[in-house]
């Protein structure tokens, strides 16, 4: 199967088979975070976070799968198989980081406009002081999330949650409009979408260890603002 593509077929990808690759990266280091929880905590654990009591169990055999479906698309498709393979391989010994600075120039912009006061989950924030998901916020909070689907859906509920309070939250998220907790929580929540028009380059320690400033998104970027303000005014 090897030889049977060259240096083109890898280089020249389409649209579509990039980011079915991009998921698939994804859904493979999902996995990886999965597995370290099960070895350090077993399979029947639950995140105290979680409301639902999810086990790691039932994460893995959720999030494989997702692999095993976003691989049969693929394969239907006659795509190239091999670079799943290489991924997968590429993928099994790297330390993922799930932390990455935002641009500050990018960050300025938007703090010019919105005039933030509070950040629930800064760059290298110690959690054993304070956990974003589980202290009240600022009237004006700035969320770059971890983008591990988990943690970014429970920073998503929270500032809608916040929202609610009267509170404006601006949300720097990647672009996922197929999902669930786009239509059935963002779609609805939202006050305003605004589409990144080039991917952001993240600062943070990448997979060798190295402390990059030039680290492109997997995914186009978007900022979703929930604006409590409103709900606050009509309540007074």
């Amino acid at each position: 199967m090897i030889n049977k593509y060259n240096k083109e077929d890898i280089v020249n990808l389409s649209n579509s088979e990039l980011e079915r690759l991009a998921i698939l990266t994804e859904e493979c280091g999902e996995v990886q975070q999965i597995i370290g929880k099960i070895l350090r905590h077993g399979y029947e654990s639950y995140s105290p976070y979680d409301e639902s009591k999810t086990t790691n169990r039932e994460l893995l055999e959720k999030e494989l799968g997702d692999i095993k479906w976003i691989s049969e698309l693929m394969m239907k498709n006659g795509e190239i198989l091999i670079i799943i393979f290489f991924i997968i391989m590429k993928n099994r010994n790297l330390n993922h980081k799930d932390d990455w600075a935002t641009p500050k120039d990018f960050y300025n912009k938007l703090n010019e406009e919105f005039n933030f006061n509070f950040d629930p989950c800064p760059y290298q924030h110690d959690i054993t002081k304070w956990n974003g998901l589980e202290i009240d916020w600022k009237e004006r909070n700035f969320i770059n999330p971890p983008y591990s689907r988990k943690l970014k859906e429970s920073f998503i509920l929270k500032a809608i949650e916040e929202s609610k309070k009267g509170k404006l939250c601006i949300m720097l998220l990647p672009v996922s409009t197929s999902t669930k907790i786009f239509h059935n929580h963002i779609l609805l929540n939202k006050k305003e979408i605004r589409f990144v028009e080039k991917r952001l380059k993240f600062s943070g320690t990448n997979t060798k260890g190295e402390y990059v400033t030039n680290k492109p998104g997997m995914h186009d970027s978007m900022i979703v603002i929930f604006d409590g303000q409103d709900i606050k005014e009509s309540l007074n």
